[in-house]
């Protein structure tokens, strides 16, 4: 009718989600004030004072949830008078923290502006579960009041985490070698396999044509892993060896050695493939490094009749 309520009588919350991740969710509801009638009250330009909510979170064994017992600041939701229309409010509270141990906070909803009083049906408390954290977030614990609190704090862009629920465990950088997205790291090379060790990922094998590369000046070194592919002139015996120039007497594709001396023999020596003999008619050339590896043709006025080594 033409009444208009002179305050609120009741605070009626009509949804609430009942789960969030601490430090990254929020407390989404929706909420209303009602007159003596139970309907939703108009907030007309009669008002002098604009309305507060207050949303205070506490542990689940505090008697009452108060401003003074919350253990993270007030949210404080401001709601405007001269509304020409009856409505209800949607606002969402961050949850900051939840207590170590328990998986559920206390939410208390209060009307502390607007002039009016003190009252227990202006007020509204349920409970909220607590998500663990989730995939690229990390478990960080804090002290506050006497409370041991958890939290979830999510990593960087280039980051990602091996344990979500390990305190213990950060955020590590995303090697050379891969990427990270989300939290969670993936190998650049098709075939790649990395493995977790402790708070990080390391490098485990690499597929062929390529070389594990995992430190600096023989020191391990965490961010440098990567498999590094061998050039088209290169071969390579293992991942664990670095890729070798390929010798004058052979030809390689990145991967594999082929003489090009039929009847040559080649063996391998550490991470090298040495020419070790060649077929009658040819001289064998070797130097220091293995590059010259080579069976070369005796030049004209010369034979030989037993292989060359």
């Amino acid at each position: 009718g033409n009444d208009l309520a002179s305050g609120p009588l009741e605070l009626a919350l009509y949804q609430a989600e009942k789960q969030a991740v601490p430090g990254q969710g929020s407390l989404n509801f929706t909420f209303a004030l009602l007159d003596s009638d139970l309907q939703v009250m108009l907030s007309p330009d009669t008002f002098a004072l604009p309305f507060l909510v207050s949303a205070s979170l506490c542990a689940l064994d505090e008697e009452e949830c108060s401003k003074t017992t919350s253990f993270q600041p007030d949210t404080f939701f401001f709601l405007p008078p001269g509304k020409s229309e009856a409505s209800t409010t949607i606002f969402a509270a961050p949850i900051r923290y939840c207590e170590v141990g328990v998986n559920a906070i206390k939410v208390l909803l209060s009307v502390i502006g607007g002039g009016v009083q003190a009252i227990s049906s202006l007020s509204k408390q349920f409970q909220i579960t607590c998500l663990p954290c989730q995939a690229g977030q990390a478990l960080q614990l804090t002290s506050t009041g006497g409370r041991h609190l958890w939290s979830c704090n999510p990593c960087g862009p280039n980051q990602y985490i091996v344990n979500t629920s390990d305190p213990t465990i950060g955020c590590q950088n995303c090697p050379v070698g891969a990427d990270c997205l989300n939290g969670q790291l993936f190998g650049h090379v098709p075939g790649s396999e990395w493995e977790a060790i402790g708070s990080q990922y390391r490098l485990k094998s690499c597929p062929a044509g390529h070389s594990l590369v995992n430190s600096l000046d023989g020191l391990f070194s965490h961010d440098v892993q990567q498999c590094m592919p061998c050039a088209v002139n290169q071969y390579i015996l293992s991942d664990l060896y670095a890729c070798q120039d390929c010798p004058v007497g052979a030809r390689c594709d990145g991967q594999n050695l082929t003489s090009l001396t039929p009847g040559s023999v080649w063996a391998r020596y550490g991470s090298q493939m040495r020419l070790a003999q060649c077929p009658p008619g040819h001289v064998l050339v070797r130097d220091e490094r293995g590059i010259q590896d080579s069976c070369v043709l005796c030049p004209n006025g010369y034979y030989s009749f037993i292989p060359a080594s």
